[in-house]
């Protein structure tokens, strides 16, 4: 299924656990949220994942808390974060929730892989321009350097 029509059942959702039939002043920053995470190209699986639900390894929960807990004073000082391990430590669903942070906090962001970003690079007719995500994005999430 695409993932435009994840999100319209997922807004669909929000707005018929509201009761209101077609979103109001109470739903309407979940629908907007919903959309901003589906713009950032952050994973429909992490969409509605809580930090608070996250059981990996610790450092990385840690690094990542700590992180979400000063996101403006981070991004202000160009602070990055950087995950490295094996499979299933909880890298990408870190990565996740520092977008979701970024969005909720008004900052722009975009989850990419490196594979479409060389893609971007080698591939001139590509939709994906590189360019435009390091200037254009306050957070960029890079996934799958491996």
């Amino acid at each position: 299924m695409a993932v435009a029509k994840k999100l319209q059942m997922a807004q669909q959702g929000v707005v018929d656990s509201c009761g209101c039939k077609s979103g109001c002043s109470k739903c309407a920053p979940e629908v907007k949220f919903l959309a901003a995470m589906s713009d950032a190209r952050i994973p429909v699986a992490y969409w509605s994942l809580k930090m608070s639900d996250f059981s990996c390894a610790e450092n990385i929960k840690r690094a990542t808390v700590d992180y979400i807990k000063e996101i403006r004073p981070n991004y202000l000082a160009g602070a990055n974060v950087c995950f490295a391990g094996s499979l299933g430590p909880g890298k990408t669903y870190s990565i996740a929730n520092i977008l979701k942070a970024a969005i909720a906090h008004g900052f722009s962001a975009y989850y990419t892989s490196l594979g479409e970003m060389v893609s971007g690079l080698i591939n001139p007719s590509s939709k994906f321009v590189v360019g435009d995500l390091l200037i254009g994005s306050d957070f960029l999430a890079i996934d799958e350097v491996d």
